[in-house]
């Protein structure tokens, strides 16, 4: 009696065990994606040394691509004046709430995922031009609260 006990408590903890292993990998996967899509937005800022209505473009299509809902993702932090001079760092932070589902089953759970990634600015100044025209305010993902940014000339920029 106690082997069919220890044998049926065994294959629970199996199945525990891989739906567990199913469910991380899940999460992992998720988390990669949100922080190759916060790097893609990262290297499309650089190009011009702020936030663009591409870097927008370029955010939602890598989403879309990889299959992630734009609606769970927000921006966290950003850090780029409107057109940030060459060699100036640019950042951007995205912000993803996941649902914990079980075999596919959605549960109540949820999940915050989060990825920062900073790249250089490669936009050049020209003589009395100080901010890219073409820098926006993010559209698409909302601004997080207490991410306090300013917005100066065409787009976000933290006051620094």
């Amino acid at each position: 009696m106690s082997s069919i006990v220890s044998g049926v408590f065994a294959m629970f903890l199996v199945i525990w065990a891989t739906v567990f292993g199913v469910d991380a990998v899940q999460v992992i996967s998720a988390h990669n994606t949100l922080a190759f899509v916060t790097q893609q937005a990262a290297r499309s800022e650089a190009v011009s040394g702020c936030w663009t209505s591409v870097t927008n473009g370029v955010v939602l299509d890598t989403l879309s691509s990889q299959g992630f809902s734009s609606s769970a993702v927000r921006l966290a932090t950003y850090d780029a004046a409107p057109g940030a001079p060459f060699g100036a760092p640019v950042t951007v932070g995205l912000q993803a709430t996941d649902h914990l589902d079980i075999l596919g089953l959605s549960t109540p759970l949820t999940l915050t995922l989060a990825a920062t990634d900073t790249a250089t600015s490669q936009w050049v100044p020209t003589a009395g031009v100080t901010a890219n025209g073409a820098c926006s305010t993010p559209s698409g993902l909302t601004v997080m609260s207490g991410a306090a940014q300013t917005t100066s000339g065409g787009g976000p920029y933290n006051g620094e």
